[in-house]
């Protein structure tokens, strides 16, 4: 398997890529685009990148912000009720 920090992600961030299809609005498109605005957000306030070492314990940061989700999406859920 190739090394995905090698990989060409052109192909999914083109702006023809970004266009709507039969189905809807292309969506990796726009999380690739939101993961290199969270990680520019992130060099900038930590002075660097994200790496596999950087944190003590990234699975339990990661369901902590699972959990924070499901919170939000619960909210969200209740205010459509209004």
């Amino acid at each position: 398997m190739a090394d995905p920090q090698d990989y060409d992600y052109s192909k999914f961030c083109s702006i023809e890529g970004m266009g709507m299809h039969n189905e809807g609005v292309r969506i990796l498109p726009l999380v690739i685009d939101d993961l290199v605005s969270r990680s520019e957000q992130g060099y900038d306030k930590y002075g660097r990148d994200y790496c596999a070492n950087t944190r003590r314990n990234p699975l339990q940061e990661a369901y902590e912000e699972v959990l924070d989700a499901a919170m939000y999406l619960r909210a969200a859920i209740e205010r459509d009720k209004q």
